[in-house]
């Protein structure tokens, strides 16, 4: 799957985390749930990532595993 999220946001060290982990939901094509399960955590775990609208390390590894190809600079 490409997943080239700098093509996708014009201004994309503007966006808050929230903004960025529903763009990372948005730009995959699945459901929240779905994103989740695809980086190996609870859909429970992710929604709270959502809530508090703050990408961890921990956050940003799983995803960059996942998603090798987004920039580590933009998490």
């Amino acid at each position: 799957m490409i997943f080239e999220v700098n093509s996708a946001i014009p201004s994309i060290f503007a966006m808050t985390d929230k903004e960025k982990l529903k763009k990372l939901v948005e730009i995959s094509g699945k459901s929240q749930k779905e994103f989740a399960a695809l980086i190996g955590i609870s859909s429970a775990t992710f929604a709270n990532w959502c809530y508090r609208g703050k990408i961890t390390p921990t956050a940003a590894n799983l995803i960059l595993r996942k998603f090798p190809e987004i920039n580590p600079d933009w998490l």
